[in-house]
């Protein structure tokens, strides 16, 4: 519950970043308030995104996100884990398919991942 309530509010704070750096100064942010914002709240928010911390904070992370190889998309699974996932599914396409047992992608997704509530997990 804690880490979806995280998650909640990191993509909030993300999607009020992403409204405030379309504008090209704090003063021109301030005039258009991100929605079902107050001025108040608004102001409070914009001071924190042009703090000296917050700017140089943001500096180094894009310098690290640069750095990476390898963009991790996969969340709490880890490679290897996907990796062999990916492969079982593979061989498990190819068998049917030399059994002459044409399978949808949802069906090999359902058979190695499972079903869980009504839907196919995602890979």
């Amino acid at each position: 519950m804690t880490s979806m309530m995280n998650t909640t509010y990191r993509t909030h704070k993300n999607r009020m970043f992403q409204h405030y750096s379309m504008f090209n100064s704090k003063e021109v942010a301030l005039e258009h308030p991100y929605s079902d914002m107050n001025k108040e709240e608004w102001t409070r928010v914009c001071d924190l995104f042009a703090s000296e911390e917050f700017q140089r904070r943001s500096a180094i992370n894009k310098e690290n996100r640069a750095k990476l190889k390898i963009v991790h998309t996969s969340g709490a699974r880890s490679f290897q884990r996907a990796r062999a996932l990916l492969e079982k599914m593979e061989v498990l396409q190819l068998q049917h398919e030399s059994e002459g047992k044409p399978y949808t992608e949802v069906e090999i997704f359902a058979e190695v991942l499972g079903m869980k509530a009504g839907y196919v997990r995602e890979v």
